[in-house]
């Protein structure tokens, strides 16, 4: 399968696109890939898998839907580790 990446810089994060697949069928495609998104000296904070539903208008492609998950597993809390929190989660 074709992949293709896509940066774009803001600020101190950088934004890595993968396209994995983008069926199209008439007037709507689907574009699943996945997500990285990196700081300041290139530390990964957070990547995971994305959707974009477009809509042909006319000769243009545009929006309709997007979502995201992110594959990081979230931090532990007091309360899911019975009060303690280990100072490595930070």
């Amino acid at each position: 399968m074709k992949r293709t990446h896509i940066h774009r810089s803001r600020a101190l994060i950088l934004i890595g696109l993968t396209v994995l697949a983008l069926p199209a069928y008439a007037h709507i495609a689907t574009e699943v890939g996945a997500y990285e998104l990196k700081g300041k000296g290139g530390k990964v904070l957070d990547h995971g898998k994305y959707i974009v539903v477009w809509r042909r208008e006319g000769e243009r492609w545009k929006l309709l839907r997007d979502m995201f998950s992110t594959n990081v597993p979230p931090a532990p809390t007091a309360r899911s580790t019975g009060g303690r929190v280990s100072s490595d989660a930070f």
